[in-house]
């Protein structure tokens, strides 16, 4: 039988599997900003200090996001975009996935 208990062991077991926030370092300037028509965007970061720490090292400097899964997609964009034509730096944070690939889940200007 199912009781509040066994909810709240389940709550708790789904809460902590969740990935971890990771911060860059520092600020680090975009170098290619990428969006493809199944709604997924690369976002490149300058490799001298812009490397993930996901264990899937194929793309150190590349991060993802999806519009089916960060929210405020568009305003992450807009501020990659505006980073990018003005050379200004960003701080990111982001999560690793299940597959080690980090995802954007917030960007500083």
């Amino acid at each position: 039988m199912f009781n509040k208990t066994m909810f709240s062991m389940l709550l708790l077991a789904s809460v902590s599997a969740t990935a971890q926030m990771i911060d860059n370092d520092g600020y680090y300037k975009v170098e290619h900003v990428y969006s493809w028509s199944n709604g997924e965007a690369h976002i490149w970061l300058e490799s001298n200090g812009g490397e993930h720490q996901c264990s899937d090292k194929t793309y150190p400097t590349r991060y993802l996001m999806s519009r089916n899964t960060a929210l405020e997609f568009d305003h992450k964009f807009s501020i990659f975009l505006a980073a990018k034509t003005s050379g200004q730096p960003v701080k990111l944070r982001y999560e690793c996935d299940s597959s080690n690939i980090p995802f954007v889940k917030a960007v500083r200007f």
